[in-house]
């Protein structure tokens, strides 16, 4: 399997590796209390167990081989520190070449512009280092802050998809949001 990084100013997107349990548990470790119910990469979200650390590694790389998940770990560049996930999932090929981005930040790095800058790498550079034609985004309707990252990337709403997901125990509408190969080239500044 090819060794798929991603860079931009400030951040470094790969898979994780077995070596970044040290600094994977330290940043979690330095989370704030929960801010909310999209605060997700948090220490009360995960056991900090080595071995499990492990054995996602291996899962994720795995998918990866399998061509289905592609998760990677966003890093700072200076100081180095994990701050969250980004992934490329549920691809499609054949005719379709679909994937769906998810990305999760943890919240002692929210707000310093870190989760616009690692969708927009993410989406230009995953788009063609993993031959899709198409990411779609789906945001829960009161999550404002993905929504606007989403958006300042570039990404065009397409509709209220109802009762797609289950999530916290409840079927919920999620806002679809994409782009495509043919935005990246007529609206590059957008990312």
């Amino acid at each position: 399997m090819r060794k798929l990084v991603f860079e931009s100013d400030r951040l470094i997107i790969r898979p994780l590796e077995n070596s970044d349990f040290q600094i994977w548990s330290n940043s979690l470790n330095k989370a704030f209390p929960k801010k909310n119910i999209y605060d997700t990469v948090h220490p009360d979200e995960y056991i900090i167990d080595e071995e499990d650390f492990y054995r996602d590694v291996y899962f994720d790389n795995d998918n990866m081989k399998k061509d289905f998940t592609y998760k990677f770990g966003i890093f700072l560049k200076q100081p180095k520190y994990f701050i969250g996930y980004i992934s490329a999932m549920d691809i499609s090929r054949g005719i379709f070449q679909n994937a769906y981005i998810g990305y999760a930040l943890i919240n002692t790095f929210w707000n310093k512009g870190y989760g616009r800058e690692a969708v927009s790498c993410f989406t230009s550079e995953a788009m063609k280092a993993l031959s899709l034609h198409r990411f779609e985004a789906g945001i829960e309707i009161e999550n404002i802050i993905s929504k606007k990252i989403i958006e300042l990337c570039g990404y065009r709403y397409e509709g209220i998809s109802k009762r797609r997901l289950s999530l916290r125990k409840e079927w919920r509408d999620i806002l679809v949001y994409a782009i495509t190969e043919e935005d990246l080239i007529t609206n590059p500044q957008v990312i």
